[in-house]
């Protein structure tokens, strides 16, 4: 006889599931697609409003038992508008770290500056005066930025005799650059 009440309590149990999940699958087919919505006036991204929509239905799934909701509705879009906003701050905070490492590697650079221009035509006209092959393999790596192996197959040589082309050639502009300072 206990084991019949058992599994008449185990029915009752599956039927309250059965219909909590009936309910939910409604709630969550009504308020999907205006749920969206809403988080993409914040986000103006689909993946990622569709991303915190279903994190906030996957919340209320695993939370309704646990948390005292009146007016479910409300409380899941101010949870969207919440989670919308930190979007948002995040994103900012990358934009700035981004803008930011930009200026970083374009005041390395120093492009434009008449220095720069000037060791750019000194580095030209020394390249002019490599050797034949050096020069063309120098200009392959480095301004047409094609690897060593590729280099050596159009050349017909090693990778070991591009390899040593590229140090002859920086070898020349290294000597140039710290005998002239």
């Amino acid at each position: 006889m206990l084991f019949f009440k058992r599994n008449v309590s185990f029915a009752f149990l599956n039927d309250f599931d059965l219909e909590k999940e009936k309910k939910f699958e409604a709630f969550f087919k009504e308020n999907y697609t205006p749920f969206y919505f809403f988080a993409l006036q914040f986000t103006n991204d689909e993946e990622v409003s569709k991303d915190i929509v279903n994190d906030s239905f996957e919340l209320a799934w695993t939370k309704i038992d646990s948390i005292d909701v009146k007016n479910w509705k409300s409380y899941l879009l101010s949870y969207i508008r919440n989670k919308c906003v930190d979007y948002i701050r995040h994103q900012e905070v990358k934009k700035k770290y981004v803008d930011f490492y930009q200026k970083l590697i374009l005041e390395s650079r120093n492009d434009g500056t008449p220095e720069y221009d000037e060791r750019i035509l000194q580095i030209r006209k020394i390249i002019q005066n490599f050797s034949p092959q050096t020069k063309l393999i120098f200009q392959e790596c480095y301004l047409r930025e094609k690897k060593y192996k590729e280099v050596a197959e159009e050349f017909g040589i090693s990778e070991n005799a591009v390899k040593k082309h590229i140090m002859k050639g920086l070898k020349i502009l290294r000597d140039f650059f710290v005998n002239k300072n």
